[in-house]
């Protein structure tokens, strides 16, 4: 019926695929856009039978009833749709990038990468030290070298974020940046702030370690004062 021809026409229209024919036939006498054109106009006149329709049915029942409409009615998007809307689906041109940015954009990414392994690097190093105990071990000095060469690795990702945010605005084939395209770098950016973060609560957890460790060595040797004190006393 009209309507369900008018829903075949809802989406664009797309050619035949090339290919098909046995013979091949001059760019004038293709049969491809010829079918192509003819389904185009009989969804144009599909559409506005169905509007018809739905006008009649507006004014028998004196107002449009969405309960009592079947499934096949037609949609309400489409009740005001020119049926002249309709287009025949054009292939979009092929997207141009810039080669240059793009080669920026991914030595960044490969940057980021080699920077987020050298922080996992550092936090491995750091996990172990923090629990090392004794007097004749004291790992501080150590753990002090790596927080530096940890902080000096994440202040790197920092900036490779706020280059990738930077990219992101730059002109694209002399053109200006798209809102899309700034928000993809965008995204890119927070992304890799994301993982940058998780390090930094690990670093945190891993200091957080070491405070308990000191803090419980210093209990124990309040502990062993107190008793070798109160063991002089006695023998005294």
């Amino acid at each position: 019926n009209a309507t369900t021809t008018t829903m075949a026409a809802v989406a664009f229209i797309s050619p035949p695929p090339n290919g098909t024919l046995l013979h091949p036939q001059p760019p004038w006498k293709s049969n491809a856009v010829n079918r192509s054109n003819e389904f185009l106009s009989a969804s144009r006149t599909a559409l506005k039978i169905a509007q018809q329709h739905r006008q009649r049915q507006q004014g028998e029942l004196g107002g449009y009833d969405r309960q009592s409409s079947d499934a096949n009615a037609l949609p309400e998007w489409m009740a005001n749709l020119s049926p002249l809307e309709l287009k025949l689906y054009q292939q979009p041109p092929p997207a141009v990038y810039d080669s240059h940015n793009d080669d920026d954009t991914l030595a960044l990414i490969q940057d980021s990468q080699t920077l987020l392994q050298l922080l996992d690097t550092h936090l491995s190093e750091l996990h172990s030290l923090v629990r090392r105990r004794g007097h004749t071990n004291d790992p501080t000095l150590e753990i002090q070298s790596v927080i530096e060469k940890f902080q000096e690795g994440a202040k790197e990702v920092k900036d490779v974020c706020d280059s990738l945010r930077l990219a992101g605005t730059q002109p694209c084939n002399s053109n200006r940046s798209s809102t899309q395209r700034r928000k993809h770098y965008e995204l890119l950016s927070l992304q890799l702030e994301s993982q940058a973060k998780e390090r930094m609560d690990q670093l945190k957890k891993d200091l957080e370690t070491r405070s308990q460790v000191l803090r419980d060595q210093s209990h124990r040797r309040k502990l062993l004062a107190s008793g070798g004190g109160g063991g002089l006393g006695s023998g005294g």
